[in-house]
């Protein structure tokens, strides 16, 4: 089979056999070392604005019982001067994608790319000082932790701590809350 890169949808798009919603797709289109690749993302290789066919594989696992042979579907993608702009699982709506996308098309793609970006970035430092914090508590003696916190005015990260300390797995319950979050402004409390 050898290597590959994945395609990553914008949208899950729909088996036409069973219904299943594929998020993918792997391609060898381009360098084949196991890369992936979203929306607003530069594709490498030459200058490309157009279409690029591929397809995604199904097995069709709803429809078991009857015995459905699994088949294949093409999806297209929309590329306007080497950045991936769409997936489509239609031909012409791909085609009308790359033939209406423009500057400014670009700019709001990169505007929600930086937002994407932003919004990561304010996860990873949250969960990079809650680690800090919660090592810190755990290095201190029984003694210690009872006043953990009480000494001044508790910094958000004190009290991040005191929150998941009594739970079974404070670290896998803090990652869990933190990915949960959608809104950006809730990262900081």
């Amino acid at each position: 089979m050898g290597m590959f890169d994945t395609i990553i949808f914008p949208r899950p798009i729909k088996c036409t056999v069973c219904g299943k919603e594929q998020t993918s797709t792997q391609t060898k289109q381009f360098e084949k070392l196991m890369i992936h690749y979203e929306v607003g993302d530069v594709l490498p290789g030459s200058l490309i604005t157009g279409i690029i066919e591929e397809t995604f594989f199904c097995t069709h696992e709803s429809l078991k019982k009857q015995e459905i042979p699994s088949s294949t579907q093409s999806v297209y993608m929309a590329i306007w001067h080497n950045i991936l702009i769409d997936v489509a699982d239609i031909y012409e709506d791909a085609d009308r994608k790359v033939r209406s996308f423009g500057t400014g098309d670009l700019y709001l793609l990169y505007q929600n790319l930086y937002m994407k970006r932003n919004h990561f970035r304010a996860k990873s430092n949250k969960v990079i000082n809650w680690c800090k914090e919660y090592a810190e508590y755990l290095s201190l003696s029984l003694e210690e932790r009872e006043t953990y916190g009480e000494k001044g005015f508790p910094t958000w990260t004190h009290s991040l701590v005191l929150h998941y300390i009594e739970k079974e797995s404070p670290l896998k319950e803090f990652l869990q809350d933190v990915e949960d979050q959608e809104d950006f402004n809730d990262l900081f409390f």
